[in-house]
């Protein structure tokens, strides 16, 4: 792939909503090895060595907020040095957008996405 040419473009932000810091926040790496004995192996081994560190804000421990809203809050970051190239980051954000957007759409329908009947399709 070449090099990626900075184009000007749109802008657009929400303002930074009020969530608890990351620091108050457990990983999603600390939390899948809790959850470790009911998972089974290959899920387990996909979620505990993960390119990000992600932390989820819990909806139900926010004032005002319907968990049927599909808003999902997560912290991340990478989970070691990051090269120079942009082209890595944006792909480590595509990830993480990635990552949280089928959990997030099955919010207002009260359906978890590690619930039995559900199924990944795989881009492989």
């Amino acid at each position: 792939m070449g090099k990626v040419k900075t184009e000007e473009s749109f802008e657009h932000q929400n303002t930074m909503p009020i969530v608890p810091p990351p620091e108050e926040l457990e990983s999603q790496e600390e939390m899948v090895k809790k959850m470790a004995p009911s998972l089974p192996d290959k899920l387990y081994k996909a979620f505990s060595a993960p390119p990000l560190e992600m932390k989820l804000v819990k909806s139900h421990s926010l004032p005002n907020h319907s968990s049927k809203e599909p808003v999902r809050y997560v912290w991340f970051r990478s989970n070691g040095k990051m090269p120079g190239d942009p082209f890595i980051h944006h792909c480590l954000l595509g990830y993480a957008s990635d990552f949280n957007f089928l959990p997030t759409s099955l919010l207002p329908h009260s359906v978890d996405f590690m619930e039995h009947n559900m199924h990944a399709g795989s881009h492989n």
